[in-house]
């Protein structure tokens, strides 16, 4: 099948959400969940992955790329997390 697209050609995808939540719809306002990013805090972000011991994310006896990518995301998640809580806004 030719679509006339090479592999390195850019495509664009537009989804268009739903507003489910009928709660807010009923109150006549959207609440938004951000996440609170600012000088201080990126800062932390980036002092916790540097002082994060690494080696225990890679070292894996099977050499498992999966396991060590869990591994690695989920410390990675913790740490975000925890430097950029949520917040709701109106």
């Amino acid at each position: 099948m030719v679509n006339g697209l090479l592999d390195y050609d850019a495509q664009v995808l537009e989804l268009y959400v739903a507003n489910l939540n009928t709660r807010s719809k009923r109150n006549n306002h959207r609440t938004i969940t951000i996440r609170k990013m600012d000088f201080n805090s990126i800062n932390e972000f980036k002092d916790k992955l540097s002082s994060e011991i690494w080696q225990n994310v890679f070292e894996n006896v099977n050499n498992d790329v999966d396991t060590i990518f869990n591994s690695f995301l989920n410390t990675y998640l913790q740490i975000f997390y925890s430097c950029f809580p949520k917040k709701n806004s109106l």
